[in-house]
């Protein structure tokens, strides 16, 4: 089967279709007791502000909880003070910025607010009226004093205008706020000949932060990034906090919140390591086409019909649409089209829309792994919508399984994390009596403090199929804050174990539903030999373990390498080849999280005890993903045998058996697969190791 790959992009925890379907929950999310519900300021407020508190605990339950959310940054071009874009999205502003949502987040809680600034113009913050007077804040240098004498209140920064001394001897008279200005500044500088009040307003854009979820979508947030960043808010520390790494430690109320990721991060930039910085999630739709009648996840189906996606009548084209709206911006993203058997994609026409009305036609061919980017397209602009649009000419360009991933940016620091202890955690709609028909399965996974490094990802899998069970307890160890690392959502049913792999299982091996690949006659089984294990080094070794280090530092132990196979190509069929796959069993493999796996074709002779040059093999023309191996396992009893798809590269050397001399297996990071481990597998190289190829007669 021949796979084509489109690379897209897209974009708090919400998302929605644009599609009436009449079985999709809307309004979805997931919040516990212990985090803050970020989808309104009023569930802000409620959640942070609770009865019995005075007036001055509810304005610093705000300011020390969106301290801890957002951080200073050049404010992006498209934030225009949207409240969910700063504190879902990006997370990262300006001054000035933070002034006006904190001002607009007091009001919402009952006071009076203002957004003031300096005489010049050059620092801009809030205050807040209540029990009769101004009081003066800033969250972005984490500053705010207080008189003297009792009651002690916070000063207006009119008070500290008159009185220089209320910020000068603030620290000497245990006025000042826990880690005052702990970034560097000077808190002098909040001194100034008159302040002004900005007249400052935030925006809304209704229902940017809705989360729609259909059968066979799932929506997941990573507390981490893979390295995708709108080019349009990148600078030179990508997307991060822009103040001096390890000034964080100086803040008392909120380092303890920040430190589980405070670490390395694989594949980051050098200066964003150990900063506050942003993260990124993933919104996968693959629907269910194993049936005739088709799922509810396509904005329009003309002419088509199931099992997969066919062209019912003849002479007229299928056309099938997805629209997706995303609450956050988008940045990356593929689609991958499984063709029926014997078909041919070639002829699809494939367009993308960002309105949903109007459709630019897609250009480019996929690279050699079958891969298409289309982010230049999705990037043109700040993207919360994109939409695909495939026309299928005829029965001939049929699709057996089709996924649409998507890849956005988002802030960490508001999403629903766990705390140390029990957990509370709740599962909403605004329609939950769908959920008999739509049931949801919800997956946290975390690690526990206070080494978070030396702990194993703990997971809690929560299937979601009535109001009974909307709401479940989560126990977390460690005495500390826990590293986050996913929260995913799904709609219908999912194998999280397998959340990463495109599943055609339910095509290919449902024998009452799956569509039969017309013609399919026999398998050929063309074994190959286990030749040997090469690092990039040169080293050549009868085994070796595949693994690709994660950093420069890292390669001096976890040296990247390949296993070499060969064997007689002659009996490929130079013609009626439907299928191809190479299966190899594997021994061991990692237990922090799962292996992808890639093959490359060799076109040099390979000979034994002879090293090739491993640094050349990059073009990558299958994948397949390793699970994880057992934790109460040191190896796979029988060995866990992979199935790469090959048809493709197979179908093109057919009939000239010359053109390959063999595979080359390597480690492929993705950390979308990995998580970021510097994982590893053994292959089993005295198990049998071979090609299969289908043939139709």
């Amino acid at each position: 089967m021949k796979r084509v790959m489109l690379m897209v992009l897209a974009a708090g925890c919400c998302l929605s279709h644009g599609l009436a379907a009449d079985n999709a929950l809307t309004e979805v999310k997931v919040t516990t007791d212990k985090s803050v519900d970020t989808s309104s300021r009023e569930t802000i407020v409620r959640d942070l502000c609770k009865p019995g508190m005075t007036d001055e605990q509810k304005v610093l339950a705000l300011f020390n909880w969106f301290e801890r959310s957002v951080y200073h940054r050049p404010t992006p071009g498209d934030v225009n003070q949207n409240q969910h874009k700063i504190i879902n999205v990006y997370g990262g502003v300006v001054c000035g910025t933070q002034g006006c949502q904190m001002a607009d987040l007091c009001r919402a809680a009952g006071f009076e607010a203002r957004v003031v600034c300096d005489a010049g113009g050059g620092h801009t913050y809030f205050e807040v009226k209540y029990g009769d007077a101004w009081h003066g804040f800033d969250t972005m240098d984490r500053f705010y004093v207080y008189t003297r004498g009792e009651p002690r209140q916070v000063a207006s920064f009119a008070a500290i205008d008159k009185d220089p001394s209320l910020v000068k001897d603030a620290v000497k008279e245990n006025r000042a706020c826990p880690g005052m200005c702990f970034h560097g500044d000077d808190p002098m500088g909040f001194v100034s000949s008159k302040h002004r009040t900005l007249d400052y307003q935030p925006t809304a854009i209704p229902g940017l932060a809705n989360l729609s979820l259909v059968p066979g979508e799932r929506i997941t947030w990573y507390w981490y990034n893979i390295n995708k960043i709108h080019p349009n808010v990148k600078n030179g520390q990508g997307f991060a906090h822009s103040c001096a790494i390890g000034t964080d430690k100086q803040n008392p109320v909120n380092y303890p919140f920040w430190a589980p990721y405070f670490y390395d991060t694989p594949g980051c930039a050098p200066e964003q390591n150990k900063r506050r910085m942003y993260a990124n999630g993933a919104i996968v739709l693959e629907p269910d086409l194993s049936r005739k009648a088709l799922p509810p996840a396509f904005t329009e189906l003309t002419n088509l019909a199931g099992p997969g996606l066919v062209p019912v009548e003849p002479g007229k084209p299928g056309i099938a649409v997805i629209n997706i709206h995303s609450p956050y911006v988008l940045v990356s993203g593929s689609l991958t089209l499984v063709p029926a058997a014997g078909a041919d994609l070639s002829s699809v026409e494939i367009a993308t829309t960002k309105d949903g009305k109007t459709f630019a036609p897609v250009t480019g061919k996929p690279d050699g792994q079958g891969v298409l980017d289309l982010t230049p397209a999705v990037v043109a602009g700040f993207n919360y919508d994109f939409g695909v649009k495939l026309t299928l000419p005829d029965a001939k360009a049929a699709i057996s399984a089709c996924r649409l991933e998507l890849v956005f940016m988002h802030n960490k620091y508001a999403r629903p994390y766990l705390v140390a202890g029990e957990n509370t955690v709740k599962f909403s709609a605004k329609n939950p009596e769908l959920l008999a028909a739509n049931p949801v399965t919800v997956e946290y996974a975390w690690q526990e403090g206070p080494a978070w490094d030396q702990n194993p990802v703990k997971k809690d899998v929560h299937a979601v199929k009535d109001a009974a069970s909307s709401e479940w307890k989560i126990n977390v160890g460690g005495g500390t804050f826990p590293r986050m690392k996913t929260l995913t959502i799904a709609g219908g049913a999912w194998n999280p174990d397998n959340i990463k792999a495109l599943t055609i299982a339910s095509v290919a091996g449902n024998p009452d539903t799956a569509q039969k690949p017309a013609g399919t006659a026999k398998t050929l089984r063309i074994p190959l030999k286990y030749v040997q294990y090469v690092s990039v080094k040169g080293t050549v070794a009868p085994t070796g373990r595949l693994q690709w280090p994660k950093n420069d530092a890292d390669a001096a132990g976890k040296t990247a390498g390949a296993v070499l196979l060969t064997g007689s190509f002659t009996e490929i069929p130079s013609k009626n080849l439907a299928a191809a796959r190479l299966v190899v069993p594997f021994v061991k493999a990692s237990m922090m999280a799962q292996c992808k796996v890639g093959v490359v074709l060799l076109t040099t002779p390979v000979e034994a005890g002879k090293a090739l040059d491993v640094t050349g093999l990059v073009d990558i023309k299958g994948t397949g993903v390793l699970p994880k191996l057992p934790e109460d396992k040191d190896r796979f009893e029988p060995p866990e045998v992979l199935s790469i798809d090959l048809t493709s590269e197979v179908k093109g050397i057919a009939g000239d058996s010359s053109k390959v001399k063999g595979f080359a297996l390597r480690l492929v990071p993705d950390r979308a697969i990995d998580d970021g481990y510097a994982v590893g597998c053994f292959v089993a190289e005295k198990e049998p190791i071979y090609l299969e190829v289908d043939v139709n007669e």
